[in-house]
């Protein structure tokens, strides 16, 4: 299997104003290893997003699931999460509040996503990574960025802790919603009861000819 190298001399794009590409090969592999490891979890984020929406929504086979998954983007995954959490949960307002909460930061951890996914980067001086930005909603703005190693690792670790929170939250609404069904036969036939009382005490609809006796 061929490999790829890149050297100063065969590489056919510019690097940006003031960087250095000659960094020894150590800063790229602990680069390249930080920049792996960010979207290895954030992918597995994403999948555990996908795999509660499945669950709630009380898809049949991982293959509808995966499907669905696939036709999504990240912020369709977060607002369905959040619909189908708060739809199937208490109506206790923290229960509303915790799965605001975390829908939230998660949608916060976005921008970090499209910072890696979208940008030029090469090694930080500090371990970590450094960023070449570009602003062009308006003014153009060209900003550097820089992650050093602690606050690329507490990135990490926040993504971690929000897949570590997802299944929890989801098994709670889960269970919420199966105690409802059990007891929908009960609260539909006190619906229906209802209704038909309403319906005999209400007065003739004048539109309807009558009937004759």
């Amino acid at each position: 299997m061929a490999s790829i190298r890149l050297t100063t001399s065969s590489r056919r794009w510019a690097a940006p104003s003031g960087s250095s590409l000659m960094k020894t090969p150590t800063d790229y592999t602990t680069t390249f290893a930080l920049v792996g490891e960010f979207m290895f979890v954030w992918s597995h984020l994403e999948q555990k997003m996908t795999q509660s929406i499945g669950q709630l929504a009380r898809l049949e086979g991982l293959a509808v699931v995966a499907i669905i998954g696939a036709n999504m983007g990240t912020r369709d995954k977060i607002n369905t999460l959040k619909s189908l959490l708060l739809w199937s949960g208490s109506d206790d307002d923290e229960w509303k509040k915790a799965v605001n909460r975390l829908c939230s930061r998660i949608a916060d951890r976005c921008g970090d996503r499209n910072i890696i996914a979208h940008n030029t980067f090469a090694p930080g001086k500090k371990g970590g990574i450094k960023f070449w930005t570009v602003s062009a909603k308006g003014e153009l703005k060209l900003p550097d960025l820089e992650w050093d190693l602690a606050t690329v690792r507490q990135k990490i670790q926040q993504i971690l802790d929000l897949y570590n929170e997802i299944e929890p939250l989801t098994e709670q609404a889960m269970a919420h919603a199966a105690l409802w069904r059990a007891k929908l036969p009960e609260v539909q036939q006190a619906r229906l009861a209802n209704h038909q009382t309403r319906q005999a005490q209400s007065p003739p609809d004048c539109d309807q000819p009558s009937r004759k006796e």
